[in-house]
């Protein structure tokens, strides 16, 4: 390949990472919009009141990225893992606290995120016998 086949290879990886860019960029731009606008449609409708205090609404509330959301599943191991090999058991309160702190609730927010979102979080687990110690912290409260 000579110098001018090179350059124009280049040129050509450089446009398709260029148009690349900006179709990734209206794509976020779009789904940023649709995250808005089901957010309102959720807030705004009695669609169901446990909605509004599902983990995965709040991630979305929260606009929390994919390695923010990752934190969530760490922060449940670590709770486990704490259960199995201490037999520490937090309360209700103790896992919302450190709920609050994985979500990066602020002192300020910490109304809009009552306790409920953490009870309903440990139910769901519970239900599908993948977070053991979920029963015990909702038995603790």
């Amino acid at each position: 390949m000579d110098a001018k086949n090179t350059s124009q290879v280049i040129e050509n990886l450089e446009n398709q990472v260029e148009r690349l860019d900006k179709e990734v960029y209206n794509l976020n731009s779009k789904v940023e919009l649709l995250e808005g606008i089901l957010i309102k449609i959720i807030e705004n409708q009695k669609i169901s009141p446990n909605l509004l205090l599902d983990i995965d609404f709040i991630a979305v509330k929260k606009d929390l990225s994919g390695e923010e959301r990752a934190e969530i599943s760490f922060f449940l191991l670590k709770v486990q893992k704490e259960y199995m090999q201490e037999g520490k058991v937090p309360n209700l309160e103790e896992f919302h606290s450190g709920l609050y702190n994985v979500l990066g609730v602020t002192q300020n927010e910490k109304e809009e995120y009552p306790i409920e979102i953490s009870k309903q979080l440990l139910q769901k687990y519970d239900k599908i016998g993948e977070f053991p110690v979920a029963k015990e912290i909702l038995s603790k409260s």
